[in-house]
């Protein structure tokens, strides 16, 4: 397995309001996207992953030996965030209303497990890339109600607003999902920061043509030379010896 991963701060924004993680001895992935102001969207994405990894580590035991096990500890880990972030929110009106998105990716068992909150995403990469996740967002609402059509969506002036966050509730709604992967198909998690500017089929030709390390330095450079209007997080897990 090689991985590859990078969190910018863009071109515009002075602080990086993302965090990631990843961690081969664990096989574990996160990256979250926070929200809430300069210094909310920071803590709430750091509490996140810090949460995340605590949960993970600390549980894994008690939930993988059991069917749909991997799911569920991934759902009750991004949960427990979610109360962490509400809690601190509560507590300091500083950090009244900060979230996070998030997407935790966890390799077990010769399969990718992933837990998905609001319009951070996940693709699967091999012959054609394919986006795993959907986004929380008011804009895939519209566009599954047929109100605004994908150009449309491109451009469209609330294109920010999530519908679904981390510690905006104690509790949130966890879509997962779980994919078997084969030799060197490729896993690709990142915020919005990046697929806003690049497409997906220019993430597929950058991933397809270079290593992992390369390549997400390659897609950050694509997003900044766009103007780097968000910070951009990218991780690449390339599954090269059949986990």
């Amino acid at each position: 397995m090689r991985i590859g991963q990078i969190s910018h701060k863009g071109m515009v924004r002075t602080n990086n309001e993302d965090s990631i993680f990843s961690s081969t001895k664990k096989d574990l992935f996160i990256v979250a996207d926070g929200m809430g102001g300069h210094l909310g969207g920071e803590i709430a994405s750091r509490t996140a992953v810090n949460k995340i990894r605590y949960f993970i580590k600390n549980k894994f035991d008690n939930y993988s030996e059991n069917k749909n096990g991997v799911l569920n500890l991934i759902c009750d880990a991004m949960n427990y965030a979610s109360c962490a972030i509400y809690t601190l929110g509560k507590k300091d009106d500083a950090l009244c209303g900060m979230g996070t998105t998030g997407v935790v990716a966890v390799l077990f068992d010769k399969k990718i497990y992933i837990g998905h909150v609001g319009d951070s995403r996940a693709y699967l990469i091999n012959n054609k890339i394919k986006q795993i996740t959907k986004d929380h967002s008011l804009v895939q609402e519209l566009l599954l109600s047929g109100t605004i059509t994908v150009d449309e969506a491109k451009n469209y002036p609330h294109k920010n607003i999530i519908t679904r966050a981390l510690g905006i509730d104690e509790k949130v709604k966890v879509d997962t999902y779980n994919i078997k992967l084969k030799e060197n198909e490729i896993i690709l998690l990142c915020t919005d920061g990046l697929t806003n500017l690049v497409s997906d089929k220019e993430i597929f030709n950058i991933v397809r043509l270079n290593t992992p390390n390369k390549a997400v330095k390659l897609l950050i450079d694509e997003a900044n030379a766009r103007g780097g209007t968000d910070n951009i997080s990218v991780i690449i897990i390339k599954n090269e010896n059949n986990i």
